[in-house]
Order: structure tokens, then C-alpha cells, then sequence
């Protein structure tokens, strides 16, 4: 997911010219991406095309609908686009891996494509079943509380815990989970906060105090970081390359990794939980799988929720001027790659707007018709492991619980992307026995 670090302040008359060469789309108030208006960009592309302008955030932005030619885009022009994402560059080197210049983006990311090569969340199945379990089991217990639903407060829980096991290669019981978990909790109780102020500097200097000693440790092999956690896998590969920059962006992959995997579960259920029918074909496809087998519907579900929600848009700066399809495209405009769009075409997706995982049962799309975690060489490289993390929750808890809406609403815009209601929330009731 992006993250802003910066905006381009510019006024609609005179920003980028008059010219037929110009993307269409009218730059007056009407043209205002309102962050209320969840239909917004598909009414734009349905009326001007897939390369269209909006005013966003006060920046003349270009819209760019459909993968394939985001791909196109990207590959002619990507030395032109500079990714929106967080500046670190004052207390990480190189700063923020979406951020980088090419040289040291191909070699950080490298780094951990190959940590991250085995899944660790295949690796760590067993101890993320038991996280989740646990959780599910609190949360059925649960009495109603005036403040944060319990769901969100369950699947904060287990995204952030789930993500320091599988990162850091640590468990609950050991001391240095507790350490890592305050640490982060300083970092953001809420979503992530920018500028950071002195909390956020304090748990990251915390934590990277922490991975200073497991390196050091690692060379005399007492070290408490596992072996199969990523931050382990960094160490056995070249211990040298774990200097500050791998640090910083190891923390802040799972700094705002736990916001985003805590909302994609909150969509996954919220589409689950409205639809008895998937649920029922989702216990059917439990009882019948192998022992010990995978449950391939249970990932459906969470690949049709990303191709609904929480994937939204892909954010560059436009740094110099260049043509693309016919238009121009101006220096200090903003692009917008609209993903949630580009997953409403009504010829790859039959009934697009509807929840249909079976639509991924025993099928897999191409690139150009499926990117939820974005294009080009900037995609996530943590894909694999959201996807699994999500298909065990929904295991878990079909599995074990029956369960209601016991709180709900309209959707509303948060800091990054659109969610389920503040108030939704869940009521579980453990399953008998013999239908479980």
C-alpha cells in the first residue's frame, strides 16, 4: 500500500497547460476526487476513458486505468515517477525501499525477495494457527465494550503479533516479543503517522537496538532471532548485508504491514459475513479437503476480496514531462494507477461488483487482468505471505465458530484506502462438535 510522504501543491488553472495533447477531464471543482464518493474514478473512466485528470489532494493527478498499460507506462517511464511512499532518508540510508534509485532498489530488494523466497507464512503455519486460535477464542468470549470493536481489536492482535513471528523470527514466550511489541505500539498505535514525532523515534530506535544485538549475537550462534523468521534468513544469507537500511526497511515493513493486513482481514470477513452461501461452500471445501491438504477455496475468498477492496491505487510524483498513449503527461502532476478499477472489467470478471470467489476456484489470472499488490518492479514482495496469513484466519474460524454481524454500517474513507464500518464487529459462537 502507499504512503504519502510529500504532496505536489498545484492550482488547476495553469498547471498543465491548454492542449488537445493534455488527458481530458475538466479541472474545476466538480473534478475534485471526493474521498466519500467510493464510484468517483469509475464514473471519470466511464465517461472520458482510461487516461483521464482529476484534481486530488490539490494536485492535477493523471488516472491510468487497466494493468497492461500501467505496465507500459512504468516501463517506458519509470525514471520519470517518483513512488508517494514515506521519507526515512534522515535515519535510514537509502531510505524506504519503494523510494530508492534504481542501483540500490535492485540490490535491497533482492535481499529480501530471496528471505522471503519460502513463504514464511507456510514456514510458521503451525504457530500462526495457534496465534489465531487463541484469538478467536478471546474474542468469542468477549463482552461488548464502548470503545474499538472487538474484532478490530482480535485482528490488530494477531496481524501485529502474526508479523513480528514471522519477520523477526520470534515467539510469544520469548522476552524479545514483549520488547518488539511495545516497541511497536510506540511506533503507532493507530495507523502510521507522518512526520514521526519522538514516540515513533523512540520504538524504532528500540528495535533497532534489538536487531543490532541479534546480528552480533548470530556470529557466535546465541542469537534469539530463529533461523526461519525473514530477519533470520538475512542473517544466514550474508550477515554483512544486514546493515542499517535492510534494518529500517525490515521495521518498516512490518510497521505498516500490520495496518494493512489488519484491514484486509476486516474486508475478508465483512465479505464473508454477508454472504451465508460462500460460507457454506467453504465448509463444504474444509470437510472434503485431505487431511493435512490445503483448503484452496479459503485463499478465493481472500484473492476475490483484494480484487473487491483494500487494494486501491498506485501513486507517483511526475518528475519530468513525457508522452504516453497520445497525451502528455506534465512534470509535478501526480499519477494515480487505479487498481480497484482496472478489476471491473466486465470481460475478464463476469459480474464484476458481485462477491464470487468461486471465480478463482482452480483458475489463476494473468498480470494484466489481476495485480492487487501493484505492477512493475515495485510490486509487493510480501504477496505470498498476506494471502496465507488471511486464508488461515478464514480456516480458523469457519472451522470452529458460527457467528453474526453484531455491528455494522456503510463503508467509510480511512487514511489510505476505503474500510468496513468503524462499528463492524463480529459475535462467535463456537461450533458443535460434530459440524465442525
Amino acid at each position: 500500500m502507499q504512503r504519502a510522504g510529500r504532496a505536489v501543491r498545484l492550482t488547476a488553472a495553469g498547471a498543465v497547460g491548454v492542449g488537445p495533447r493534455v488527458p481530458p477531464g475538466p479541472l474545476g471543482p466538480f473534478s475534485i476526487a471526493r474521498f466519500g464518493d467510493e464510484r468517483f474514478y469509475s464514473r471519470r473512466f466511464r465517461r472520458y476513458g482510461p487516461i483521464f485528470k482529476v484534481l486530488w489532494n490539490q494536485n492535477v493527478t493523471i488516472c491510468i486505468v487497466g494493468f497492461e498499460r500501467a505496465r507500459r507506462l512504468l516501463a517506458a517511464h519509470g525514471r520519470a515517477l517518483l513512488p508517494l511512499t514515506i521519507e526515512i532518508e534522515s535515519f535510514v540510508p537509502f531510505g524506504f525501499m519503494r523510494r530508492m534509485d534504481p542501483e540500490p532498489h535492485a540490490r535491497y530488494r533482492g535481499l529480501f525477495v530471496v528471505a522471503l523466497r519460502v513463504n514464511p507464512a507456510i514456514t510458521w503455519e503451525d504457530d500462526l494457527r495457534a496465534l489465531i486460535r487463541e484469538e478467536l477464542a478471546r474474542l468469542a468470549s468477549a463482552l461488548p465494550s464502548a470503545g474499538q470493536p472487538s474484532l478490530t481489536v482480535a485482528l490488530d492482535r494477531v496481524a501485529t503479533s502474526a508479523l513480528l513471528i514471522m519477520f523477526f523470527g520470534v515467539r510469544p514466550a520469548q522476552p524479545q516479543f514483549r520488547a518488539l511489541e511495545g516497541a511497536f505500539r510506540r511506533m503507532g498505535p493507530h495507523e502510521f503517522e507522518y512526520p514521526l514525532g519522538a514516540e515513533q523515534h523512540a520504538g524504532f530506535a528500540t528495535i533497532r537496538t534489538l536487531v543490532r544485538q541479534a546480528v552480533t549475537d548470530a556470529k557466535s550462534g546465541m542469537s534469539w532471532v530463529s533461523a526461519d523468521g525473514v530477519l533470520g534468513r538475512l542473517i544466514a544469507g550474508d550477515g554483512l548485508s544486514v546493515d542499517e537500511t535492510v534494518i529500517g526497511n525490515l521495521i518498516y515493513m512490518v510497521e505498516m504491514g500490520r495496518y494493512d493486513v489488519r484491514s484486509l482481514m476486516r474486508w475478508v470477513l465483512k465479505y464473508l459475513s454477508d454472504a451465508p452461501g460462500v460460507i457454506n461452500d467453504l465448509r463444504r471445501a474444509l470437510r472434503e479437503r485431505p487431511v493435512g491438504g490445503d483448503c484452496a477455496f479459503a485463499e478465493s475468498i481472500v484473492l476475490e476480496t483484494l480484487r473487491l477492496d483494500q487494494a486501491e491505487a498506485l501513486n507517483r510524483t511526475v518528475l519530468a514531462d513525457f508522452d504516453f498513449e497520445g497525451y502528455r503527461i506534465p512534470k509535478d502532476s501526480a499519477l494515480r494507477i487505479l487498481i480497484r478499477e482496472s478489476h471491473q472489467d466486465a470481460q475478464v470478471f463476469n459480474e464484476p461488483e458481485q462477491f464470487k470467489p468461486c471465480r478463482f476456484a482452480g483458475r489463476t489470472y494473468p498480470g494484466h487482468a489481476y495485480a492487487p499488490f501493484g505492477v512493475g518492479e515495485h510490486r509487493c514482495i510480501a504477496a505470498a505471505l498476506v494471502v496465507r496469513l488471511s486464508q488461515l484466519l478464514v480456516e480458523e474460524l469457519a472451522s470452529a465458530y458460527d457467528w453474526s454481524i453484531g455491528g455494522d454500517g456503510s463503508r467509510f474513507r480511512g487514511r489510505y484506502h476505503w474500510e468496513p464500518a468503524p462499528g463492524f464487529d463480529l459475535v462467535l459462537r463456537p461450533r458443535p462438535a460434530a459440524t465442525a
